[in-house]
């Protein structure tokens, strides 16, 4: 699926604390524990909780782009906007329908919408958070399926004779991505739930995801309070890997970019849900003439502590993360793409 660096959750503390949250919620409604609390995060069936934790855990592709703190702020508002969405929609439609069947029970329609708020599930949450997840981070693995066997081997035969006609041929067939497999998850999970009972949840999600993903009334640049994001870094850093973070590396996109530059004006501390978020600083130019020019290009090449630890806690191995900063001459981004790719 989605390529969000090494497999894994390594540096997204946020898709693991919903997994965990998912998970737990819904072991919680398995053994009849039906708060509102598990109502609200639970699925109800085990179909419904291998595809939704399917498609929360390819979420951390967007959380490396953009950051906890990103991530973190925009789960939120998804999902708390797309509920307060799929509990308003309700509650309008059961009062229209009651009025147009000319009985009188208004009350009791808002009534058991509300009663129904909390038993929507975390449908508006997942699919709010599919809303980044297909339109910035981008496609990493294709296939073609190819026609018939007699078209594959005269297409392969042409090839061979013609090395021009090469690069045509290999195109032809129908290309599937991990997109396509991330869609067909999507829908697997609203048949699973029951469509009659999923859609309506779902849409709503992704309404709120789309508000907060298009920057709608500034959401875009919220964020938890710095004390907020600190106590919970303190409490769940254990769990959840969360070290402090002083950088944030983006990936190169306008759309990152500009949720970026949301998140350096909202400021934050040093941790996942309240990091500051800068580009990494450049590498040193070389000193000129000489010697001084070698020593300056070897410091240069040679990465720093802080830039080869960012790229190990997106669970890249160290090696691996050194190489490509040399290659890159120490640019962070550059070597990040490079990894991905």
């Amino acid at each position: 699926m989605f390529n969000g660096g090494a497999p894994g959750l390594g540096g997204c503390p946020v898709t693991k604390a919903l997994l965990l949250a998912v998970g737990g919620a819904s072991l919680a409604l398995r053994i009849r524990a039906t708060g509102p609390l598990s109502r609200s995060l639970g699925f109800s069936s085990a179909g419904e909780l291998i595809f939704g934790a399917a498609l929360l855990y390819q979420c951390r592709a967007n959380e490396r782009a953009v950051g906890p703190a990103a991530a973190a702020s925009g789960a939120a508002l998804g999902g708390l906007g797309g509920a307060a969405l799929a509990a308003a929609a309700r509650a309008l439609l059961s009062a229209l329908f009651r009025r147009g069947a000319g009985g009188g029970g208004g009350g009791a329609a808002a009534k058991a919408a509300a009663a129904t708020a909390a038993a929507l599930g975390p449908y508006p949450l997942v699919f709010s958070l599919l809303v980044p997840l297909v339109l910035d981070v981008p496609a990493t693995t294709s296939i073609v399926l190819a026609g018939p066997a007699s078209d594959a081997a005269s297409t392969a035969a042409a090839a061979s004779s013609s090395p021009s006609s090469s690069s045509p041929s290999s195109s032809r067939g129908l290309r599937i991505t991990d997109k396509h497999f991330l869609y067909f998850e999507a829908a697997q999970l609203l048949f699973l739930g029951g469509l009659g009972r999923t859609w309506l949840p779902a849409l709503a999600g992704v309404a709120a995801g789309a508000a907060v993903r298009f920057d709608a009334a500034g959401l875009a640049s919220l964020r938890f309070p710095r004390p907020a994001a600190a106590a919970a870094a303190r409490m769940l850093g254990p769990l959840l890997g969360w070290a402090p973070i002083k950088e944030c590396v983006v990936l190169p996109s306008a759309a990152n970019a500009a949720a970026a530059a949301a998140a350096r004006r909202g400021g934050g501390g040093g941790y996942g849900l309240g990091v500051a978020r800068r580009a990494p600083p450049p590498p040193p130019p070389p000193a000129a003439g000489g010697a001084g020019a070698a020593a300056g290009t070897a410091v240069a090449a040679e990465p720093s502590a802080t830039s080869v630890s960012q790229l190990v806690s997106m669970g890249f191995s160290e090696p691996d993360a050194r190489a490509a900063l040399r290659r890159h001459g120490g640019d962070v981004s550059a070597a990040l793409s490079d990894l991905l790719g």
